[in-house]
C-alpha cells in the first residue's frame, strides 16, 4: 500500500495544494529531496515522497509531479484536519523559515531555490491564544492534525 511520487517543492504554495498534499507529506513513510530537471528542462528543488495516503494531484499543474511507483493496494484517502494551532498537532505548510523556527519544533524545511520560503513538516511548539497567533496561522498555509487523530488513525492502519 504505497505510492512514491515526485513534486517540484514550489509547486506546493498554496491553501488548497498544502491541504491536498498535507496527509501524504505528514505521513510519508519517506521523503528524500532532490535537485530534478523537470519535463520542460527547468531545474527546481523537489522531493521523492513514498506514503500510503493518496495524495491529491487535481490541484497541481501535471508538469509539478510525476507519479514513480504504484502497488496494487489503494492509498488511505484521508482530509481530516484542524484548524486551530494547538501545541503538539502535528503541521505541514508554506512559510518561510523564520515563521517556521518561531513556532515548530521537531521541524523539518524544505528549501525553494532562490527565495526564503519553502515546505515545512513539524509540530506546533505554542498554542493559538486570544493574546498570541503564531505567523503560520496569518500566512494560511497549513494543514494541521491534532494527536489524537494521529492515534486513531494510526491505529486504524494495523
Amino acid at each position: 500500500m504505497a505510492k512514491s511520487f515526485i513534486v517540484e517543492v514550489a509547486s506546493i504554495a498554496t491553501l488548497a495544494e498544502v491541504t491536498a498534499m498535507g496527509p501524504s507529506m505528514l505521513f510519508a513513510d519517506s521523503i528524500i529531496p532532490t535537485y530534478h530537471q523537470d519535463t520542460s528542462g527547468t531545474s527546481a528543488n523537489a522531493l521523492i515522497v513514498t506514503t500510503n495516503f493518496e495524495p491529491d494531484f487535481t490541484v497541481l499543474a501535471a508538469t509539478d509531479y510525476q507519479t514513480l511507483s504504484d502497488d496494487s493496494q489503494s492509498e488511505v484517502a484521508y482530509d481530516q484536519s484542524v484548524g486551530k494551532f494547538v501545541e503538539g498537532n502535528l503541521i505541514f505548510g508554506a512559510a518561510t523559515k523564520a515563521q517556521v523556527q518561531a513556532d515548530v519544533r521537531d521541524y523539518v524545511f524544505y528549501e525553494i531555490a532562490g527565495s526564503d520560503l519553502g515546505l515545512f513538516k513539524g509540530v506546533c511548539n505554542s498554542t493559538q491564544s486570544q493574546d498570541y497567533t503564531p505567523a503560520l496561522v496569518s500566512a494560511n498555509k497549513n494543514y494541521m492534525v491534532s494527536a489524537a487523530q494521529v492515534k486513531v488513525l494510526l491505529q486504524n492502519q494495523k
